[in-house]
């Protein structure tokens, strides 16, 4: 039986081709399909392994991830079935008037959301779902904003791109970037393909980026790090690629054998981009086998990519690995040396570098922002052990976070704040955004581990004018649990984690689905890879 299924799929699949392949019915296909048009095509078994097949759960989904029209989906459906059901190619009045047939169907049908994100359907029962985007040009925004060393949410100009990936069970699967407009509200995928599934299957080159980094004079323009086995060895590599929005290419830009041949393993830190050269590093890992025992060397790598000529330069072979968290300014650099626990400001030339803050031992600098409109850096200095999801501090109560601000003359102040245990924060145009060490133990006996919530579920703010008055921003009742978040206006974005019960015990799992809150309006919206 089972040869006999493969055989059939064989034919089907090939008759499928032809009917693609008459210049009619190709034409009418690829003038249905546009920009905002998807297919997905699932068909149920029957009492799960039975042998017997049926179409009577055959499924045209509607996925709501790529803005879809019904068009596309009607005319593939109507093809798929004639081919199921005659093996012969419908024509075009038959394909008009299933389309008129399955118009009034679709709404009712079952919906990938249903299936793969059906859990969403249970949480967040005191918000509704949000049926409109509001946009309020006059109200608070991020404009101007510029989050630094951000792997998450990334805010480029009107455009907030986020990780998502398709949930099947408690796995995430392949990560992959999506973008909404903080004008429209509207999603729109990286990938250019409409008819792509988006993960390794599918083989989607979009997929997998571990960091982006977008070019200053093309909001088109991105690039990205994604890490390579190369083919017949265990050297696991990074490569630079370039993402054209506008053009929709992806091509490789840089390779690390070019540069070092023997190499096991490496990582690469994008830094800044000056004059159309992109700074990175590049950290390489060489192991050796002596007397039984794996010996590692490092060595890191300064390199500068030339993105008009995509040529590559080594600025310096044994780049210091205590420097970090590199920004550019307008015409200062600002960098981190952990050795010397300083944030430093200096020229394009590194000539001269002023200090701009120390902070003390077992403290490092967390998150760094910089807002255009007023010339100011904060910067915060936290503790990791206020970061650890399954273990509390020894000693809490000694521990100390600090929210500084730089103005344009370099001069740093500390910035008052209605807890000294910041865990993060967020600047917009009127608030700063937080949240606060207050940890939830959702530990279930007889399980040993735990699993903290160190944030306590809730986003505070305070306004910028008036630092030292809370309000909650956000509740999410022991239910909706977020790391990432981003908020512009009366938006919130953030990445959703799941409670979820293992052998050893209960863990956060990052689920693969962003979520929309209007904080104003008490409404939600689930942002899917469909």
């Amino acid at each position: 039986m089972k040869r006999v299924e493969v055989i059939v799929l064989a034919i089907l699949s090939i008759s499928f081709v032809g009917a693609l392949s008459i210049e009619a019915v190709h034409t009418d296909v690829y003038n249905a399909i546009n920009e905002n048009a998807l297919v997905i095509y699932r068909q149920s078994l029957i009492n799960n392994y039975n042998s017997d097949r049926s179409n009577e759960n055959t499924m045209i989904e509607d996925t709501g991830g790529c803005h879809m029209k019904s068009t596309f989906r009607i005319v593939a459906a109507t093809l798929l079935l004639g081919i199921l059901t005659g093996c012969h190619t419908p024509s075009r009045d038959q394909i008009a008037e299933s389309a008129k047939t399955m118009i009034a169907a679709q709404e009712t049908s079952s919906s990938v959301y249903d299936i793969h994100f059906g859990y969403q359907k249970d949480l967040g029962k005191w918000l509704t779902e949000e049926k409109e985007y509001l946009y309020d040009p006059d109200g608070d925004a991020s404009d101007g904003i510029t989050i630094f060393n951000t792997i998450g949410m990334i805010h480029v100009g009107e455009r907030l791109y986020f990780p998502i990936s398709k949930q099947t069970t408690l796995s995430t699967g392949d990560n992959f970037y999506a973008y909404v407009s903080t004008k429209t509200g509207e999603k729109h995928y990286i990938c250019p393909d409409p008819l792509c599934g988006h993960d390794e299957e599918s083989g989607c080159p979009y997929i997998n980026f571990d960091v982006l980094a977008f070019s200053t004079d093309s909001d088109s323009k991105i690039y990205g790090v994604r890490k390579n086995i190369v083919a017949g060895t265990a050297v696991l590599q990074d490569r630079i690629y370039e993402i054209d929005l506008s053009e929709n290419t992806l091509r490789q830009i840089y390779d690390s054998k070019d540069i070092c041949k023997d190499f096991d393993v490496d990582y690469i830190t994008m830094y800044f981009i000056i004059e159309d050269t992109l700074y990175f590093t590049d950290h390489f890992l060489f192991y050796e086998e002596v007397e039984g025992e794996r010996i590692v060397t490092e060595r890191t790598w300064l390199l500068g990519l030339n993105l008009t000529t995509k040529e590559t330069t080594v600025l310096n072979d044994h780049f210091d690995e205590n420097l970090e968290r590199f920004h550019v300014i307008g015409d200062r650099i600002f960098y981190t040396d952990l050795a010397e626990r300083t944030v430093y400001c200096t020229d394009f030339a590194f000539a001269d570098k002023t200090p701009v803050l120390q902070y003390p031992e077992g403290y490092q600098l967390s998150i760094d922002q910089y807002d255009s409109n007023t010339g100011e850096l904060y910067m915060l200095v936290t503790n990791n052990e206020l970061h650890r999801s399954a273990v509390y501090p020894e000693n809490p109560n000694a521990i100390k976070c600090t929210l500084y601000c730089v103005d344009s003359d370099l001069q740093c102040k500390e910035v008052p704040m209605p807890s000294d245990q910041l865990i993060d924060f967020q600047l917009t145009n009127e608030y700063i955004y937080y949240r606060k060490y207050d940890p939830i133990n959702f530990r279930t006996p007889p399980y040993e581990r735990n699993a903290i919530d160190v944030f306590g579920n809730k986003l505070y703010r305070v306004k910028r004018s008036d630092t030292m008055t809370p309000e909650v921003a956000f509740d999410g009742h022991e239910e909706l649990f977020f790391q990432d978040y981003f908020v512009t206006g009366d938006y919130l974005y953030f990445a959703y984690y799941a409670l979820v019960i293992r052998e050893e015990g209960q863990v956060f799992r990052r689920m693969g689905a962003t979520a929309r809150v209007n904080m104003k309006e008490n409404t939600i919206k689930w942002l899917n890879l469909d």
